[in-house]
């Protein structure tokens, strides 16, 4: 009789995540509708989910793989490994932080407080600048975003032997790392995800109850009965990543206004200020969706940003507009190479990512104002058509303060440009950068400090 061999993967590391959204998500579905540009990914429930290959290459790109990995796997024209871990889907928690994963759970979710909240997702409207102040060609779109908060549950499983029993370490902190966002927008606010708990456990196949306890999982993430056999103790996470984190502790002097693009529902006002809810959770796990809440786009504040970073840099580098200059000189002078290398573009089908990271902030509730505008013609004295409109502001009251983080690359080594930002950055907390829309009519002025200095 033949000796049937033993495989040489005796060991499961099985880890499980809940992981829940700092800032909005957009995982793309690469759909459209009549609605916005850009659909969020969806499972068969209508719901949104973070793709299994959304989360691996994350993982992968912050561990930096080598190209030939027994782990993550490979193929080459001669000869290839299959990847020995494996990740399944996030899937969204609902209001009791009962996890929705499986196909006959339509009644769960039309009773789940939270979760009928997902019927109707947020839209975020997207405007380009150009030096000319003006939108750039295809700069106006819009797109659909996950609410903030959102809970999401995964497992990872890596097909292991006594040689790699603890691979699963270096997962978990990835995992846990500043830079982990998922989705597009990445380096414009979206995507942050922070570690609620993760659970980790080591399975040796060549024992009996071992054996017994992997083959009686089951791949719903809605069963989470079965990590109960290892307790309740969460696994330790190592905070580590090459990041720079500068902390912006503002305040509004007067009003701000980032516009939503419309007017509202009344007819009060032609112009309004973007609003947006979020879930918040309690200490026993229990999800409840806001009302509107103050928004603070991280794409504003880096359009800003960007534009000021220029001025810095170019001013430390000596290189001054001049009389006469071309258009395509004058683009050049508004977009140096370095300062486009900081903050990622995308031209003539080269996309490169930035080093720096923004957040959204959506937090507080402001006391609206309405400010009524006319342009007055100066030889009529009356009133410029359609110079006349109504514009909704937000108040905060005294002693509001927004945290502000904003992370950069600690391994980006042009220090001219690095010193350019942190100038840029000093703007913003002396007053001297204002945010969002009416700058010129004193909206958007912020004073605060920053740390690190």
């Amino acid at each position: 009789m033949k000796k049937i061999e033993q495989s040489k993967y005796t060991h499961r590391l099985i880890a499980r995540f809940v992981i829940e959204a700092d800032t909005p998500i957009a995982i793309g579905s690469g759909q459209k509708n009549i609605m916005t540009d850009a659909l969020v990914a969806c499972d068969a429930n209508g719901l949104p989910y973070l793709p299994a290959s959304t989360i691996a290459g994350v993982v992968r790109s912050i561990l930096q793989v080598e190209k030939e990995s027994d782990l993550w796997g490979y193929q080459s024209k001669t000869h290839g490994h299959g990847s020995e871990i494996i990740f399944s889907e996030g899937k969204i928690l609902g209001a009791n932080s009962n996890v929705i994963d499986g196909l006959r759970v339509r009644d769960i979710i039309k009773e789940d407080s939270l979760l009928k909240e997902y019927a109707s997702l947020p839209i975020r409207q997207h405007v380009r600048i150009g030096h000319n102040g003006v939108t750039e060609d295809h700069g106006k779109f819009d797109e659909q975003v996950v609410f903030a908060g959102t809970r999401f549950c995964f497992e990872v499983e890596i097909v292991a032997d006594e040689n790699n029993a603890n691979a699963m370490k270096d997962v978990v902190n990835a995992v846990n790392a500043d830079n982990f966002r998922l989705g597009g927008g990445t380096r414009c606010g979206l995507g942050k995800f922070r570690v609620v708990y993760a659970r980790h456990c080591v399975l040796d196949l060549r024992k009996k109850d071992h054996l017994d306890l992997y083959l009686g999982k089951s791949s719903n993430l809605g069963n989470d009965s079965w990590w109960e056999s290892f307790g309740t103790a969460s696994v330790q996470i190592a905070k580590t990543s090459d990041i720079i984190n500068y902390t912006l502790c503002l305040t509004p002097r007067d009003f701000i206004f980032f516009g939503s693009g419309f007017g509202d529902s009344e007819g009060d006002a032609d112009m309004t200020t973007v609003k947006e809810r979020r879930v918040q959770w309690t200490d026993d796990g229990h999800g409840k969706m806001t009302e509107d809440l103050v928004l603070i786009p991280a794409s504003s504040v880096k359009g800003a940003l960007r534009h000021r970073v220029v001025f810095h840099y170019n001013k430390k580098k000596g290189i001054w507009a001049k009389p006469g200059m071309t258009a395509d000189e004058l683009k050049q002078f508004s977009h140096p190479q370095a300062v486009e290398e900081l903050f990622g573009y995308e031209k003539e089908g080269d996309t490169r990512p930035g080093h720096v990271y923004f957040s959204d902030i959506i937090q507080g509730k402001a006391v609206p104002k309405l400010l009524n505008h006319v342009s007055i013609d100066r030889f009529t004295g009356g009133t410029i058509d359609g110079a006349l409109f109504t514009e909704q502001v937000d108040y905060l009251p005294k002693g509001t303060n927004y945290e502000m983080t904003i992370s950069l690359d600690s391994t980006f080594e042009d220090e001219d440009l690095k010193c350019a930002f942190e100038r840029a950055l000093d703007d913003i907390c002396e007053g001297l950068l204002p945010l969002g829309g009416g700058i010129s009519r004193g909206n958007g002025i912020f004073t605060g400090t920053r740390n690190p200095k």
